[in-house]
């Protein structure tokens, strides 16, 4: 790989609109400043790639901290219809509550609710989702036929992830190319899968089916919430429902309780990220000159 091209490549790190207006200038200075050995251009890169995170970070933060968690909130409603999916296709070895038109019904939500939540319709998707919700709840009164059959992460999440989906969707136009994002989600689904034999729901509950693609979504959250810190919400949301369906089963089966203090770190890190979040998206904004 020839020294321009790895300069073009740490260049990424910017937002794309600097890279369009004056990614050839910076290249051809970087190139021209770090000519006279390795050493230099490695030192170059490295500020290179900070500056361009920073860039970025900045770039993130111009949409304001409510837009930002708002956004935050309504991918934490797409993670979960993902998250929803994956249990319900197989995983979930309690899936006698869905079966026949019903189970139909509400996997067709589900992939409705996901293809058109991807592709930029955030209410129509929350929509669809919602609808899901709706049947499943009442399988479970039709199945179970008790109040406690009702969830209360179900009425949690339909608040936090739902309701911005619909009230205040993300500001994008409809591209279909955004339907590529299935190939990821199917190929993380897949690791995921893998990883839920290690999760027993009888003796786990059933909050632990959830957790392998927390898991999986986890590194990629971290490495971004630096200069975005949406999956991050996204992911700590999810990591909260994970949380209020452990405690669920724990006060309606009498599970073990010794996995409570892991579910309430879980429960209170959406709160720290969200006002982690907000901080430093202000802080990013007074320093910001534009």
């Amino acid at each position: 790989m020839n020294r321009e091209r790895i300069v073009r490549l740490a260049l990424r790190s910017y937002p794309r609109d600097v890279r369009a207006s004056k990614g050839s200038e910076m290249v051809g200075t970087l190139l021209d400043s770090s000519a006279r050995s390795d050493a230099a251009l490695a030192r170059e890169l490295v500020d290179l790639v900070r500056r361009g995170l920073s860039a970025r970070a900045t770039s993130t933060a111009r949409v304001g901290a409510r837009r930002l968690i708002a956004d935050g909130l309504c991918c934490g409603g797409i993670l979960l219809i993902a998250e929803l999916l994956y249990v319900r296709l197989g995983v979930y070895p309690g899936g006698q509550l869905a079966v026949g038109a019903a189970g139909t019904v509400e996997l067709g939500l589900l992939a409705a609710g996901l293809v058109l939540a991807l592709v930029g319709y955030d209410r129509a998707g929350a929509t669809c989702a919602l609808s899901c919700f709706a049947v499943l709840t009442g399988v479970r009164w039709s199945v179970v036929a008790r109040p406690g059959s009702i969830l209360l992460p179900d009425l949690v999440i339909l608040i936090v992830c739902f309701a911005p989906m619909l009230i205040t969707p993300r500001r994008r136009r409809p591209d279909l190319r955004r339907l590529a994002w299935l190939v990821v989600i199917a190929a993380l689904g897949a690791v995921a899968a893998l990883g839920a034999a290690f999760f027993d729901a009888q003796r786990g509950g059933l909050g632990a089916l959830y957790l392998p693609p927390v898991l999986v979504a986890l590194p990629f959250a971290l490495a971004l919430l630096p200069t975005d810190p949406r999956l991050a919400i996204a992911c700590s949301l999810v990591a909260a429902f994970v949380g209020l369906v452990g405690i669920a089963q724990t006060l309606q089966n009498g599970l073990s309780t010794v996995g409570i203090p892991v579910i309430v770190l879980v429960l209170i890190a959406a709160p720290i990220v969200i006002c982690i979040a907000s901080a430093r998206t202000r802080s990013l904004r007074r320093r910001d000159p534009a």
